[in-house]
């Protein structure tokens, strides 16, 4: 009898398979192997972020900023302040993954979510605008496909975790060696996303910086170069308004000079710092 762990495996190979239907099957998984971090994070993935809930930092993404015009429809809502508008075109995406793959199917279309911003800033800015348009955030088709690739290659590697370690069960049943087996701290969330941000707009909470750089000394960074990436990120967590401009400098510096190493991880660094510091 085929096991659920390498069935899940397949399917999560399979372009054709959508991320719901993976996630509802991990989260038999999470639940018989008493995983309820994982069993946290799926059924978040599934059911929508709330206000007060951590949300994975892959959720953060960029946007533009616009305004709805009755006769030329949505048209650029400008900002004066570079970096009030740099800050505001970042946000966490927390709505249900079945509304984000329904959108990023729409291949016909343009393919963009409409963020509201709270009423609160809505009104600070249409009160330092000259026309009077509602600013949303518009978030496009790529950024969305982005999202859903990295919960499909975040279960590709849990499962993979599972069967390194034997742990793959018969049909839908789980051993107790391999319940006991899953309870070890190589199988608690962070391990697999690294960082975390709160939704609410709080601090992001770096793990000790160890799920970080697992992933740079996977890439082959050097030591030395960690210990300055992590330097920077301690001090973004401690830095003023006045500091952040420095700190970012030192953080897309540190990302120039390590560009060829990190590839395309520099955009996950870079999204941390953006966020850290605004």
């Amino acid at each position: 009898m085929e096991s659920i762990v390498i069935d899940l495996q397949k399917e999560i190979l399979d372009e054709k398979t959508n991320i719901s239907q993976l996630l509802r099957k991990s989260l038999v998984v999470a639940i018989k192997l008493n995983l309820s971090d994982f069993e946290e994070w799926i059924r978040s993935e599934l059911n929508g972020y709330t206000e007060n809930e951590n949300i994975s930092q892959y959720r953060y993404i960029k946007g533009e900023i616009k305004g709805w015009n009755p006769y030329h429809g949505w048209v650029p809502f400008i900002i004066e302040d570079i970096n009030e508008a740099e800050r505001l075109s970042h946000k966490f995406i927390n709505q249900p993954i079945g509304e984000l793959e329904s959108l990023a199917g729409e291949k016909d279309s343009d393919g963009v979510l409409a963020s509201p911003f709270s009423e609160e800033m809505k009104q600070a800015l249409m009160k330092s605008s000259d026309l009077a348009l509602v600013p949303t955030l518009l978030v496009s088709r790529v950024e969305i496909i982005g999202i859903l690739d990295a919960v499909r290659n975040l279960l590709l590697e849990w499962n993979l975790r599972l069967e390194s370690d034997g742990i793959v069960g018969t049909g839908l049943e789980f051993s107790e060696q391999e319940k006991q087996k899953a309870t070890e701290p190589t199988y608690k969330i962070e391990n697999f996303m690294g960082v975390l941000g709160d939704v609410s707009g709080g601090s992001v909470e770096i793990s000790g910086f160890s799920s970080i750089r697992s992933q740079l000394n996977e890439l082959g960074v050097p030591k030395e170069e960690q210990a300055k990436l992590e330097d920077i990120f301690l001090e973004s967590r401690e830095s003023t308004e006045a500091k952040s401009e420095g700190i970012l400098k030192r953080g897309e510096e540190w990302i120039q000079r390590n560009i060829a190493t990190v590839g395309t991880f520099s955009e996950v660094i870079r999204g941390w710092l953006q966020f850290l510091n605004k």
